[in-house]
C-alpha cells in the first residue's frame, strides 16, 4: 500500500532528492506516478503489451541518469513526455506500424471511462453516461489526449505542449474547439461533465 505521505511531498523536493542520489526520493516518484503513467499509456489503443515494459524502462533510465537529468518543467509532465517517447520508440520496433508512426500515434488515442466512477459521483442513467462517453470519443484523437491530460490529470497548457510537442497556442485552440463541440453535442449533459471535471471552461 502506498504511503499517503508520499503524495504530499513536493515534486521539487523529489527532483532535488533524486539529483542527490536519494533512493527514497526515487521510490516516492515511482509510487506516486506509476499508476497515472499506466493509465495514460492505456489510452493508446493496441499497445497494452508494451505498457508495463515502457514504464519500467522509463524508471530505470530515470534512476540511471539521475546525475545528468535536468527537469525544467513539472515532474509529472516530464514523466508523461518520457513515457510517450518510450511508447513511440517501442512501436517503431514493431515493423507492422513503423511505416506510419506519427499517423498511428495521432489516430490511436482513446479515453477509457469507468462507468462506476460516474455513478458514484453523480446520479445519471446509463444511457446518459454512454452519451458522455460517446461525445468525448467523437473528438479528434489529439483533442481527446489534450482533454485527458489537462482535465483528467490537471496538467497545465505549458505541460501538455511539452508532452505532445506542440505550441501552447495550438493546445489552447484545440481544447477550445473540443469543448465547443462537447457543448454542442451534450446540451444540458455538459453540466454533468462540468460537475465531475469543474476545470472545463
Amino acid at each position: 500500500m502506498v504511503d499517503k505521505k508520499q503524495h504530499i511531498i513536493d515534486d521539487k523536493e523529489l527532483i532535488n532528492g533524486l539529483s542527490r542520489d536519494d533512493y527514497a526520493s526515487f521510490e516516492c516518484i515511482y509510487n506516486k506516478y506509476y499508476q497515472p503513467l499506466y493509465n495514460y499509456s492505456c489510452q493508446f489503443s493496441g499497445i497494452k503489451a508494451y505498457n508495463h515494459d515502457c514504464i519500467q524502462d522509463l524508471f530505470i533510465d530515470l534512476w540511471n541518469n539521475r546525475s545528468k537529468t535536468t527537469i525544467t518543467y513539472s515532474l509529472q509532465a516530464y514523466l508523461y513526455k518520457s513515457l510517450r517517447y518510450k511508447i513511440q520508440h517501442q512501436i517503431r520496433k514493431d515493423q507492422t506500424r513503423a511505416k506510419n508512426i506519427q499517423g498511428y500515434f495521432e489516430d490511436s488515442f482513446e479515453i477509457f471511462f469507468h462507468e462506476q466512477e460516474y455513478l458514484e459521483k453523480i446520479e445519471l442513467e446509463k444511457h446518459h453516461i454512454s452519451k458522455l462517453k460517446d461525445s468525448i470519443q467523437q473528438l479528434a484523437p489529439k483533442q481527446r489526449e489534450l482533454i485527458y491530460l489537462i482535465y483528467f490529470n490537471n496538467l497545465s497548457y505549458d505541460d501538455v505542449s511539452q508532452i505532445m510537442g506542440i505550441s501552447k497556442k495550438t493546445a489552447y485552440n484545440q481544447v477550445h474547439s473540443a469543448i465547443k463541440n462537447l457543448r454542442a453535442s451534450l446540451g444540458d449533459l455538459i453540466f454533468s461533465l462540468l460537475f465531475i471535471y469543474p476545470n472545463l471552461p
